[in-house]
């Protein structure tokens, strides 16, 4: 009996060692998935990072484009501004004028002259 529970203790001292070696394999493989996991992440924060420059750039383009034109804009509104501004002044100021109205009154009958005609030379 003795020697069957050797035999037994040497099948699992075997079935230990494949165990051991299974699972140092085992061990060997989660290392290569955590490092292709980590160089994916990098590679992922790389092409992240490059999209986020791509698009602040774009979007301080759009920005400085737009900054132009309203200073342009704000430029022809002043001009208007002030056009208008002299226009008022200058409708003010006739406004204000005194007009001589027109005289509508009647002709006397006995005074009613007729055009004179351009003579011919």
């Amino acid at each position: 009996m003795y020697f069957a529970v050797a035999s037994v203790d040497a099948e699992l001292q075997q079935a230990f060692v494949r165990i051991d070696d299974h699972f140092a394999q085992m061990r060997g493989e989660v290392a290569q998935i955590r490092s292709k996991i980590a160089e994916a992440e990098e590679r992922l924060d790389a092409k992240i990072e490059a999209a986020e420059t791509r698009l602040l750039t774009a979007f301080r383009n759009w920005a400085q484009t737009c900054e132009v034109r309203a200073r342009g804009t704000s430029l022809a509104v002043r001009e208007f501004e002030e056009r208008l501004g002299m226009i008022e002044e200058r409708v003010a100021k006739l406004e204000r004028t005194p007009r001589n109205p027109p005289d509508l009154s009647p002709l006397p009958a006995g005074n009613l002259t007729q055009p004179k005609s351009v003579s011919s030379r």
